[in-house]
């Protein structure tokens, strides 16, 4: 019946947005790590000679990556924009 279809046409649409979804945030993620991949053996090149500087460093890749992991994607946002660890750099 008609009824019928309009539900199994609903979970299919519902299950296709949620796939979609879980897709875009695995490829972020995927690219999020390489990033964090990247600026670490910057990081470790950049402060080579420099202990203290180089654990801050170290600290503001983790400190963001409690971030990524941790909160929402707007509350990331906001929280990069008035606290971003990286700052404590300059």
């Amino acid at each position: 019946t008609n009824g019928e279809w309009a539900i199994g046409a609903f979970i299919t649409l519902t299950l296709q947005i949620l796939y979609e979804r879980q897709r875009y945030i695995l490829e972020q993620i995927e690219m999020e790590t390489s990033l964090l991949t990247v600026i670490t053996q910057n990081i470790i090149s950049i402060f080579e000679g420099d202990d203290e500087r180089g654990v801050e460093a170290a600290q503001c890749i983790t400190d963001h990556t409690r971030i990524l992991v941790a909160e929402s994607r707007g509350t990331e946002l906001m929280t990069m924009i008035y606290d971003d660890p990286f700052i404590r750099l300059l």
